[in-house]
């Protein structure tokens, strides 16, 4: 395991990657990182649960999680992003307990924008938060995926 420097510090920190047959060491970052399979399928282990990702699924994990990838055939698209990009929901969820998701996914236009280094701030914190919210109906509080999925409504509530 080891610590990925470049993608903990900096505001604004956005970085985008394509991958056929993703195999990548664990390793840890203050970033967020959002994942989506787009044929085929990966393993991400997050801490030691496995989570098995199929084409049209996406994951976000959530910063300081240590994690890794696995996969033999698949196509996918990543996504690591400071904190910053999303403020609100990192400041919502970042002493909640909150743990990592693997949610239905649905490319609406957010690839390419993540992708479009001209793209303005806000078209990119509109992508960001879409994957944010998606991913919130998901998430789960426990140690490393335990837990139930909370419903905004529960999560308020406990707030």
């Amino acid at each position: 395991m080891f610590v990925e420097t470049k993608r903990s510090v900096g505001k604004n920190y956005l970085y985008t990657q394509t991958d056929e047959n993703l195999n990548f060491v664990g390793h840890i970052h203050n970033s967020f990182e959002f994942i989506t399979v787009t044929e085929g399928s990966m393993d991400c282990m997050v801490y030691e649960k496995r989570y098995t990702l199929q084409a049209g699924k996406g994951m976000l994990i959530m910063p300081n999680h240590v994690h890794r990838y696995e996969s033999v055939k698949s196509k996918s698209f990543l996504c690591v992003f400071s904190p910053d990009y999303v403020i609100d929901f990192y400041n919502d969820t970042k002493s909640s307990g909150f743990v990592n998701s693997v949610f239905d996914y649905t490319d609406c236009g957010e690839i390419d924008i993540l992708r479009d280094e001209s793209a303005s701030k806000y078209l990119v914190r509109s992508a960001l938060y879409r994957i944010c919210a998606l991913a919130f109906k998901h998430l789960s509080r426990g140690a490393w995926g335990g837990g139930d999925a909370l419903t905004a409504a529960s999560w308020k509530s406990s707030s």
